[in-house]
């Protein structure tokens, strides 16, 4: 069977754990081990990132691509942020970019399972 590709989308680990929850009477073998690795790596819940993905674009100047990435891992400083965001052809991360993608980030970080909600002085 010929297989063709009729759309493309990124998405965040938890909007892929929500995915495969709905198709859980489908389970293989390898949807079921799929599975328990993005319950075990997913901190925010579907919701939350995808509210976290759309922040980063719009306020971090990021592809939805970078910004897809960067939910799923949840960085915890700038150097973090730099790595994952430098080469590939991406442009580079400035200072004052990293810095807003931090506070994005920040923001959310309070919701994931397992973390303390973070405090920030305004």
């Amino acid at each position: 069977m010929v297989r063709k590709k009729l759309e493309e989308k990124y998405i965040t680990n938890a909007e892929a754990m929500d995915t495969l929850e709905s198709i859980e009477r489908e389970k293989s073998p390898f949807i079921r081990s799929v599975g328990e690795y993005i319950r075990d790596t997913t901190s925010l819940n579907p919701k939350d990132s995808r509210l976290l993905v759309g922040d980063l674009v719009s306020e971090a100047n990021l592809t939805e691509k970078d910004a897809v990435m960067l939910a799923n891992v949840l960085p915890k400083d700038v150097a973090e942020i730099k790595a994952l965001l430098s080469g590939g052809g991406r442009p580079f991360v400035t200072s004052e970019q990293a810095d807003k993608i931090t506070k994005v980030i920040a923001k959310y970080k309070g919701k994931a399972k397992g973390e303390a909600p973070q405090v920030t002085d305004k």
